[in-house]
């Protein structure tokens, strides 16, 4: 079931339909963090132990990494978290986790956090994560030790 949305200041990166994707201002994350917890302790489970939800708010909070949001009017119904690393050959957007459900109607707003990430001035984009993350990915990437990259 969506979680109810406490509404927020920002505006929307991207939308389809009645579904939008917003990055959620570092200011705020702790008006709208108690209706996006589920999702990212539910995602957390699947980190083999890297983070659990308080390790990921205290990193948003401090602008270590960016807090994302899928929503309709009343509901989120997906979150997401990315963190930009600095290589010597550039930067890179990791799509650190995502959470959600019924991500077949939303799954192509992931876009604008790719676009996001060329304004960030990335190079790369990267998402690791389990067999079924194949599904939500579209052109460009490629599993590679089912760490699946894309270059922007």
């Amino acid at each position: 079931m969506p979680t109810t949305l406490i509404q927020t200041k920002p505006s929307p990166i991207s939308s389809s339909d009645d579904y939008e994707l917003w990055i959620v201002p570092q200011d705020t994350v702790s008006l709208i963090w108690d209706s996006c917890r589920n999702y990212v302790e539910k995602a957390t489970r699947r980190s083999g132990g890297r983070y659990t939800a308080s390790d990921i708010r205290s990193a948003v909070s401090f602008g270590m990494m960016q807090l994302w949001i899928i929503k309709t009017a009343a509901f989120i119904h997906a979150v997401g978290i990315t963190e930009i690393n600095k290589h010597p050959g550039g930067n890179e957007l990791n799509i650190v986790l995502v959470g959600g459900e019924h991500a077949k109607y939303w799954q192509h707003l992931l876009s604008g956090i790719e676009n996001w990430g060329r304004e960030q001035n990335c190079k790369w984009v990267v998402a690791t994560g389990r067999r079924g993350l194949t599904h939500m990915l579209n052109d460009g990437w490629s599993e590679t030790q089912r760490m699946y990259e894309k270059e922007l």
